[in-house]
């Protein structure tokens, strides 16, 4: 049987062809498998879309369009090789942007977390943002929940948060126009013991009011009149009042005192002394510590002028008395 020989080479080229398409085949394409067990060494960490730079933790590089380099690693590089980190490794391989501690710490942009959640803004750079809300509180007004803390009892969670902190949100309302946002800053909190079992009741405990609202801060009050106002005791080492009017104008010799007599008149008449509150006013208006405290003052720099002119008074007549008393003694 005579082969021709060109058709002979043509069916050998198509056979080889076939043979270096099935080993090349063979070595290039990859299975689950093989890369599994290749990311099992830690010297060969599984790249996809860019290479590893060093071997000292197990990685996976992902590429992007953008030709930026992120990697997933079990260790820190060069700093740590204990947890997970996601790293930014186009741009700074050295540190990771968010880290796992093997002990459960989570930290957002350090290696080495000390608790729970630790967060390294560096410099001028805000460490948390909160945006948004979901909890619509009234017509007029949306709170949001930007914190809440549950407690646990027999390590089940409570059904209602314990504590909170809110942002109540009043776009164009309370008098203001529509494009004007008013927002307030809440704070609940509350642990009642009933005898049997902790109930949790979160109650408005402090507040601070909006700019526009005036910016006064509430402690057990939800509608604050001043800067601070407190619906409860204070108690404290020590409180510093400025006051500028400070009562040594008294003293001055152009000060007009007024007579006992007239103090007692108009004490008669009213039932308190000038210029000091009334009972009834203080019920409703309270008394401002500074001004309360000149006025005694200036109160009781005005008793002692009175002394004065009192004991004066009584020198002369112990004078006049003595001189008296010469005269009819006889000599």
């Amino acid at each position: 049987m005579n082969l021709n020989p060109f058709y002979f080479k043509k069916v050998l080229a198509a056979v080889f062809s076939q043979l270096l398409f099935i080993v090349f085949t063979s070595q290039a394409q990859e299975t689950l498998q093989t890369v599994t067990n290749r990311g099992y060494e830690t010297s060969h960490p599984i790249s996809l879309g860019g290479t590893y730079v060093n071997t000292n933790t197990t990685k996976l590089f992902i590429k992007n369009t953008a030709s930026k380099t992120w990697a997933l690693s079990s260790g820190a590089n060069m700093i740590s090789e204990m947890g997970f980190h996601i790293y930014n490794w186009s741009d700074n391989p050295e540190f990771p942007l968010f880290s796992i501690s093997n002990n459960g710490m989570t930290g957002i942009g350090t290696a080495l977390p000390s608790s729970k959640l630790t967060v390294n803004a560096g410099e001028n750079a805000k460490a948390i943002e909160i945006v948004g809300g979901n909890y619509y509180e009234s017509s007029n007004s949306y709170s949001f929940p930007a914190l809440s803390f549950y407690s646990t009892i027999n390590a089940v969670k409570s059904a209602i948060p314990t504590s909170e902190i809110r942002f109540v949100d009043r776009p164009g309302t309370y008098g203001y126009a529509a494009n004007v946002r008013t927002s307030d800053i809440e704070f609940y909190t509350s642990r009642n013991w009933d005898g049997s079992i902790y109930t949790h009741v979160p109650s408005l405990t402090m507040t601070i009011k909006s700019n526009q609202d005036g910016g006064y801060v509430g402690i057990g009050t939800a509608v604050p009149k001043e800067k601070l106002s407190v619906n409860g005791k204070i108690r404290a080492h020590e409180i510093k009042v400025e006051q500028n009017n400070w009562p040594d104008y008294v003293f001055s010799k152009n000060y007009s005192l007024q007579s006992l007599a007239d103090i007692e008149k108009y004490i008669k008449e009213k039932g308190h002394l000038p210029e000091v509150p009334s009972a009834e006013d203080v019920a409703k208006a309270g008394v401002e510590l500074g001004t309360n405290q000149a006025l005694l003052l200036k109160k009781i720099e005005e008793l002692t002028l009175h002394l004065i002119q009192m004991e004066k008074r009584m020198n002369e007549q112990d004078k006049e008395i003595k001189q008296l008393k010469n005269k009819k003694e006889p000599k």
